[in-house]
């Protein structure tokens, strides 16, 4: 929406240039004292940091205390040389800065009795006092070291404890929150879809960085710093790789043979009869991988350069066959009703090519996939006191015969024309400027262009898509074809101000967002029936009125297509200050505010007043954050904080809110029963009309019968103007030891508040038993009762004071941003850092989640999680979530073996995911077939736990001094662990509810790999 909004906040914060750890998003820090051996500060004592690999110089002078500070470093291995009048020169040579991390470098100088400079062989390890943030850090080694399957670098995020992976969606949820909550950041610059509200490239791609172009990694879960945003979870902030004064690069080639790969573990239960065929538990696949990257100095100590491609191809066949069973036909005769089914509809044309139906079932076809990224780095030393870097990263994705996900038990009774052709591509560049302003005076800036499509293309149009439940599934896909095209620009700076005991901090990031979205879903119609026998009884005309019999339709003048733009505000500034208690305790107090600024709906329904397009949003988050070193030694830290964490909404349920008006689409949703029965039987939706050329022609409804028949069923959806932001209330507090060893344990208690999470209600429903004329007003008129018709619709509604005129609509959806929940975990954490040759990660999570919906940004439907199946009182579903897993356990590390072998291993233990019984019948008259079953709550039940094995076995050989390689085994579910789960969750109790019945796909399988270096 294009209007003015308050700007005192985010200037004030602005005009404030102040605020927190000496640190950044892209860069480290180093800090320390300088003393003499009796314990005094040496004031004026100069200190020179040099790069090991870059040459970049910094000089640093310590104050009247002895203390440093040389901030804006870049990620690396530095050598420091500290010199003072009268004493003996010390050199550090294995000083390494972190990410977002203060390295603490102190000093004791003797007096002089020799000009030699004395070296420093090993320091002792501390912890970073200044880190109010609860922060896991993953290194280059590890990212080499362990098996990392596709080479997603983003996959390390689910060491980080609090994690929960989701392999239905490929989303990882962080401490409760959903998994469009997480903010990626790759040099400081967001690698968010503001749409979808996930990482750019979406998370069907395998990678959208190489992982050999990633130097460091860190996920921040509870970000006290206030220069940490959108992210109701966790921040995943990475850097990428620079240039060094040496030329240099690697190559990398990996496969995975087909004759490596174990077969699929059979499941106890095939209800359906083409799970445990020998076909379907046979994986025909195989997968390569490649890529070179170079770096190097064009002016050595100024200018370097780091560029690389890695591509990635996979192939796999899929044979799917009808089902033939008591869930696909009538339960007392299912083969008589699949031989009718089939002679009456195996010759409809469902291909383009002129394929039928009876040819899909059977006929092999290829999930072919092919990715591509290119990645080019230039970084230059304009001075001492000046750096500037620009990144362009590009990638390219396409995938054949892939949408449909063949980890659901649905795909295998998926054929060809159901599937379709993904594309991806997406460019990005990244320019970014560190100035060093004065002595306490530091600034960073960056200027972000990125460029994102997403087309999908249908395989076939020649029929519209034709399901039988449990049975088979052909035609056109009933959301092909579509696409988006997102344009963005982000600028960021942020000011660093030092002085004493005090650091403070200040910033904006200013993102603009340009989009068109077409989503034009059941253009070309959906027929669905229950089972055989009910496909049967159409093309008799005697479907009765009780059978499941559905057909989805809808027309647009506009393709489906709307464009609109957005925006989103945020400023920062926070205050850090170290004095207290012998300068062991340090506090951090910061806000963060946030503006979402959303379009007007481009074609307004004016019966909607106002509500079809979603309103501007401002948030607050105020941050307290604190450090204690106990015994002031920087080994034992006590670390916790209270924070408001915000995140934005995703522009797809805006965009659907506005498309979903009746102007731009519309939708109708015809359910066949004792008002529609005629129609199914010998109307417009009869097969009599439906279908021609002697039964090889299934057409849909055309548009001008589709508004007249079923204005009564045309779907809405509107937005309610009080929506916020979901926002994450967290606290933390933790205790951490470091050893001398390297060891680190740590201690963590977590709990955090969910508010405003987004569901749906249905508000055009007559609800039974309320006064005549009752209609929804900001709620039901009986909040008690959840008991409802369709027949007899109130036709409007209020929402916020204002009416709407819902004449001509069925169901309308309100967008509500009210839910809430909460999340409480006891986290135990150890690593080890690597520099003996050996190093690990490991974390375990006991937790518990709830809330009363866990929709991640589902649309509207009457069937949809998103759409709470308590109209009346939709917080009455809080139960546990789905994202609750009780105990969760990680490691990944690497070690030697023999013979100079490494060893390397990542581990996982998840208990199983909740789950809850629908009921196969409509219970409260809502239209919606997501009721729990009578006696049963929300996630009452539980799925088997999930555990993984991964192994990498590797062996270095140096040909010269120049040129080595690395040939390695990587056995990904290295005990063919099978994490099977079950689909049947309706109608329960029935007599194989919850029976396992969906296999998993993950087998054991062996990749072979060999890297080059030079």
């Amino acid at each position: 929406m294009n209007r003015r909004w308050t700007t005192l906040t985010l200037t004030a914060l602005a005009c404030a240039t102040i605020a927190s750890a000496q640190t950044s998003s892209t860069a480290g820090a180093i800090r320390g004292v300088i003393k003499n051996k009796g314990g005094q500060g040496v004031a004026g004592a100069t200190l020179s940091l040099r790069n090991r690999e870059t040459g970049l110089v910094r000089t640093a002078t310590a104050n009247a205390q002895g203390e440093y500070h040389i901030g804006l470093l870049p990620v690396g291995g530095y050598e420091l040389t500290v010199t003072a009048a009268g004493m003996r020169t010390l050199k550090d040579t294995s000083v390494q800065v972190s990410l977002g991390q203060n390295t603490t470098a102190n000093f004791s100088l003797d007096k002089a009795e020799a000009s030699a400079t004395v070296e420093i062989v090993a320091s002792s390890q501390s912890l970073d006092t200044t880190q109010v943030n609860s922060v896991t850090a993953v290194d280059a080694k590890l990212v080499e070291s362990i098996p990392l399957n596709g080479r997603d670098f983003t996959n390390l995020v689910q060491l980080t404890p609090g994690s929960v992976y989701d392999p239905d969606n490929n989303r990882v949820s962080m401490e409760g929150a959903r998994g469009i909550q997480n903010n990626l950041t790759i040099d400081g610059a967001s690698y968010q879809s503001n749409f979808f509200g996930e990482q750019r490239g979406s998370t069907r791609i395998p990678f959208a960085f190489g992982a050999d172009t990633i130097k460091e990694l860190q996920i921040i879960t509870n970000a006290f710093d206030a220069q940490y945003g959108n992210a109701a979870g966790a921040v995943i902030n990475a850097v990428s790789k620079t240039g060094t004064n040496e030329f240099g690069g690697s190559a990398l080639y990996q496969v995975r043979p087909k004759s490596l790969v174990a077969r699929i573990t059979p499941v106890p239960y095939d209800r359906a009869g083409t799970i445990n065929t020998q076909q379907a538990l046979t994986k025909n696949f195989t997968q390569t991988q490649f890529n070179v990257n170079v770096g190097g100095p064009i002016i050595k100590d100024k200018l370097h350069f780091f560029v690389g491609v890695e591509t990635y191809k996979y192939k796999e066949d899929f044979t799917p066959s009808f089902a033939i069973s008591s869930s696909g036909g009538n339960s007392n005769s299912p083969v008589p009703n699949f031989t009718n089914f089939l002679n009456t509809y195996g010759k409809l044309i469902v291909g383009n090519d002129g394929r039928t139906l009876a040819q899909e079932s059977g006929r092999s076809y290829t999930n072919d996939r092919t990715n591509t990224v290119y990645f080019g780095r230039l970084d230059w030393t304009i001075n001492e006191n000046h750096r500037a870097t620009l990144r362009v990263n590009a990638q390219d994705w396409k995938s054949e015969n892939g949408t449909t996900s063949f980890t659901s038990s649905f795909a295998p009774t998926t054929g060809q024309t159901q599937q379709g052709q993904e594309k991806n591509s997406g460019l990005s560049w990244v320019v970014e400027l560190n100035s060093v302003l004065g002595s306490n005076l530091v600034n960073e800036a960056r200027v972000q262009r990125a460029i994102e499509r997403r087309p999908r293309i249908a395989n076939s149009t020649a029929s519209p898509e034709f399901q039988v439940n449990g049975g088979f599934t052909a035609g056109q896909n009933n959301f092909l074809p579509n696409g988006l095209d997102e344009y963005s620009w982000q600028v960021i700076d942020n000011l660093t101000w030092t002085q004493g005991d005090w650091t403070v901090k200040g910033g904006l990031d200013l993102q603009l967002f340009d989009f068109k979205n077409t989503f034009f879903r059941y253009q070309n119609g959906s027929i669905q029936f229950g089972n055989y026998s009910i496909a049967n009884k159409w093309a008799a005309g005697t479907v009765a009125a009780a059978d499941s019999l559905t057909y989805v339709g809808a027309y647009s003048d506009f393709g489906g297509a709307i464009s609109y733009k957005s925006k989103l505000f945020a400023g920062f500034v926070q205050g850090q200050y170290q004095g207290l208690l012998d300068r062991r305790l340090m506090l951090s107090l910061g806000l963060r505010a946030t503006r979402e600024d959303q379009p007007d709906n481009p074609r307004p329904n004016a019966q909607f007043a106002g509500l079809d397009q979603a309103n501007d949003t401002t948030s607050y988050d105020p941050r307290f954050g604190f450090t204690y070193d106990l015994k002031g030694n920087g080994k034992t830290l006590l670390r916790g904080g209270y924070g408001w964490f915000s995140s934005p909404n995703p522009s797809l349920t805006v965009s659907n809110t506005m498309n979903s008006n009746g102007n731009t689409t519309s939708t109708y949703f015809i359910n066949n029963g004792a008002a529609t029965n005629a129609l199914f039987n010998s109307g417009a939706l009869s097969y009599a009309q439906r279908v021609s050329a002697g039964g090889t022609i299934l057409s849909a409804l055309p548009s001008n019968l589709l508004a007249g028949l079923a204005s009564a069923s045309r779907v809405g959806q509107v937005w309610d103007p009080r929506n916020e932001m979901t926002v994450a209330k967290r606290t933390a507090l933790g205790v951490e030891h470091a050893y001398d060893n390297g060891l680190t344990l740590g201690l963590q208690a977590v709990y955090a508040k969910f508010e405003n999470l987004q569901y749906f209600v249905n508000i055009n429903l007559a609800q039974v038993g309320a006064p005549a004329g009752s209609y929804y007003n900001d709620g039901y008129a009986l909040p008690n009762s959840n008991t409802f018709s369709t027949t007899g619709r109130p036709n409007r509604a209020v929402v916020n004071g204002r009416m709407m005129d819902f004449t001509n609509f069925g169901n309308v959806f309100l967008s509500k941003n009210d839910g809430e929940g909460t999340y409480k975990a006891l986290i135990l954490t150890a690593s080890k850092r690597s520099e003996s040759g050996w190093g690990f990660n490991s974390t375990l999570t006991w937790s518990k989640a709830r809330d009363n919906n866990s929709n991640e940004r589902t649309t509207a439907s009457s069937t949809a999680d998103s759409n709470t199946n308590n109209p009346a009182n939709p917080s009455g579903t809080e139960a546990y979530s789905d994202n609750d897993r009780r105990l969760r356990v990680t490691f990944a590390g690497f070690f030697p073996i023999i013979w100079g072998i490494q060893g390397a291993v990542n581990y996982s233990y998840t208990s199983g995911r909740p789950y809850s019984s629908i009921s196969t019948n409509d219970l409260n008259g809502d239209s919606g077939r997501n009721d729990y079953t009578p006696g049963t709550e929300r996630n009452q039940y539980r799925q088997p736990h999930v555990k993984q094995l991964d192994l990498r076995l590797s062996r270095n050989f140096e040909f010269t001094k120049r040129f080595k390689a690395e040939a390695f085994i990587d056995v990904f579910n290295l005990a063919n662990w099978a994490a099977q789960r079950t689909t049947i969750t309706g109608g329960q109790p029935t007599t194989d509810f919850g029976f396992i019945n969906l296999p998993d796909r993950n087998t054991r399988e062996v990749q072979l790999g060999v890297r080059a270096r030079f």
